[in-house]
């Protein structure tokens, strides 16, 4: 589904950030509710069906109709304690559809791009100008030209060294716009240790799974999103670099604590691996314990 931003009524749905705003402030970061905005957005004037809603906001994670129910009343509370106007009409037969027209906004134009000219053309440009800058000091004061030549030399030397550092410790490549959206993801689990609770429930297995996560970005944080989990990387994420993070959510059955690495080795493709902890509660005991690999290509 591509994201774009639109009016709707007095509230806001911010594509870049994925936010929610009534009238300028940020009412929900909710990305179910995003995406069911987004869905309905999409399909306006036509209703929606309640399975084609599921795929597009729960991806391959299998859920009832009641979360969708659930996820539609949260959201008409919320629209009911900033606004008269229904926002989400139901469609009885068919589904859900937008009671107000969306207002599309345009897409904000995109950074400039123009690479920086060559370190060595870039530095004998200062090295002239530094140069000229001592030629005419000595034609204006003939009486000191030499003090004048040596501190346009000088000068020259500090602006190509502060050049070098510059090349040397320049911050790596961001990542692109075009990152953010949806991305299919194959997690292959290895269970290192496995044991067996209380009520004893089968013990962890090896798995492979397969699922749809959003990467998108909240102000400046990026983030990985599932109907599971959300992972903060940080904000100084860096194609080619490997960025850590830690995750801890409730998986249906238990409660799962990973230890995460990222590493975006191209705008179409990211790896990762985790270290994790399955626990029947929050703080209880350790029950299995297990390492993940994750690729995910577009």
């Amino acid at each position: 589904m591509s994201l774009r931003s639109f009016h709707l009524g007095d509230f806001t749905l911010d594509a870049d950030h994925q936010y929610l705003l009534h009238q300028g402030a940020q009412l929900s970061a909710d990305p179910k509710l995003v995406g069911l905005l987004q869905a309905l957005a999409g399909a306006y004037p036509n209703a929606i069906n309640k399975q084609a809603l599921l795929d597009d906001i729960w991806g391959e994670v299998v859920v009832s109709e009641a979360s969708l129910a659930k996820l539609v009343s949260e959201s008409r509370r919320l629209f009911k304690q900033h606004s008269e106007q229904e926002v989400i009409a139901t469609v009885h037969g068919k589904g859900y559809r937008l009671a107000l027209a969306p207002e599309w906004l345009a897409a904000q134009p995109t950074a400039d791009t123009t690479p920086p000219p060559a370190a060595d053309t870039a530095a004998e440009v200062m090295a002239n100008s530094a140069a000229k800058q001592a030629e005419v000091s000595a034609v204006a004061l003939p009486g000191n030209w030499v003090v004048w030549a040596l501190a346009g030399l000088l000068f020259a030397m500090v602006a190509l060294a502060a050049f070098v550092a510059g090349a040397v410790f320049s911050p790596k490549q961001k990542l692109p716009d075009d990152i953010f959206g949806r991305w299919h993801v194959v997690d292959n689990t290895v269970v290192v240790e496995s044991g067996i609770n209380s009520d004893q429930l089968p013990h962890c297995t090896d798995t492979v799974q397969y699922y749809n996560v959003k990467i998108l970005r909240r102000g400046e944080q990026v983030y990985i999103v599932s109907p599971l989990f959300e992972i903060a990387l940080g904000a100084e994420v860096e194609q080619g670099k490997i960025t850590t993070a830690q995750a801890i959510y409730d998986d249906g059955t238990g409660i799962t604590h990973s230890t995460l690495s990222f590493n975006f080795e191209s705008p179409l493709k990211f790896v990762g691996k985790s270290t994790w902890e399955w626990r029947q509660e929050a703080e209880g005991e350790v029950l299995c314990r297990g390492i993940s690999s994750i690729v995910s290509e577009r």
